[in-house]
């Protein structure tokens, strides 16, 4: 039997008739653990502990880049897959045809989150200065915003905040990032390929800070900015839309929707925007397409850690424990 076993049940609330071609468990990864999803190009890229594996329900995982430890974040378009290997610091391209791997750029300092849209490349170098008062181990994070090329070149620094940021997303010719906690959160933008760094959105409100950090992503047109808060009944997670109008030096934004429960992850794309969270020891994952379309999945919280939400053209994947998910609409 192979490794991945190729998921028969169907999970919670799932829409769709099987797991072959609607939602529901897609297949099992026993003995294995993963880190990070991608998906393009036909095949299901994971980052394990010793390698990167691509794989398609049913098959046998394939390594398509191997090292000693790997802690990595991907990306995919169209064309390839692409790597970030944090403690390595290094960026890499690998082909879905050919599975052939390129190194587009050594010498990073940690790079994470790294996103891929209209051939360019980014990613956050979030290295460990050393205190300098305090000295080691007192060190502080710092995070400075990077772009390239998807085809390699020049690595370009953009934008270096002193107090840390995550979740890099583009829109237009724009990065953004959250930066800051609690109701101190904003999100904050270079445009590429430099200037100077702006802040779009700097008064969220009602942001409980026991619920989780802000989070962002983008569809391409549009910020996605999941918002941990309360109702007057319970905890959850507001998600809303963010899109420029006149000029582009203002953002309008409405709201999406607010789903109960604690963040677990969020993604968004040009088919659509995913949400994951955990309500009542379930996994409750949250799809909504471009057209208005939306569906949702529960699962049963298994051992393990969740995968980060991964939105492809055929649904939202994700994994818990040692099993693969995916949720689509049709």
């Amino acid at each position: 039997m192979s490794e991945f076993d190729q998921g028969s049940r169907e999970s919670g609330e799932a829409s769709g008739d099987d797991a072959a071609g609607g939602s529901g468990l897609i297949c099992v990864h026993p003995d294995r653990s993963m880190t990070d999803l991608a998906v393009g190009g036909g095949w299901i890229y994971a980052v394990e502990p010793y390698a990167v594996v691509r794989f398609t329900p049913g098959s046998e995982p394939e390594p398509v880049l191997e090292r000693e430890r790997v802690f990595a974040s991907l990306a995919c378009d169209e064309q390839a897959l692409y790597v970030a290997l944090i403690n390595d610091g290094e960026i890499w391209r690998i082909g879905h045809e050919d599975g052939r791997a390129e190194c587009l750029a050594t010498g990073c300092e940690r790079p994470m989150s790294i996103q891929c849209r209209g051939g360019w490349l980014t990613w956050l170098d979030c290295p460990f200065i050393t205190h300098p008062k305090l000295g080691a181990p007192y060190s502080i994070s710092i995070a400075v915003l990077c772009g390239m090329s998807c085809h390699g070149g020049a690595v370009g620094r953009y934008g270096r905040l002193e107090d840390g940021g995550w979740d890099p997303a583009v829109i237009g010719d724009r990065v953004a990032w959250v930066t800051g906690a609690g109701e101190d959160s904003r999100i904050v933008c270079v445009r590429a390929p430099g200037g100077s760094i702006e802040t779009l959105i700097g008064d969220l409100e009602d942001v409980d800070r026991d619920g989780g950090f802000v989070h962002l992503a983008s569809t391409g047109d549009a910020l996605v900015v999941a918002k941990p808060t309360r109702s007057w009944l319970r905890a959850g997670v507001e998600l809303r839309r963010y899109r420029f109008v006149g000029d582009g030096a203002a953002l309008a934004g409405e709201r999406i929707d607010f789903v109960a429960g604690h963040f677990n992850g969020l993604d968004a794309n040009e088919h659509g925007i995913g949400l994951v969270v955990e309500r009542s020891g379930d996994i409750r994952a949250r799809y909504w397409g471009p057209d208005g379309l939306q569906g949702s999945l529960s699962v049963p919280r298994q051992a393990g850690p969740l995968v980060k939400p991964t939105v492809a053209p055929d649904g939202l994947y994700f994994a818990v424990g040692a099993e693969l998910f995916r949720l689509c609409l049709d």
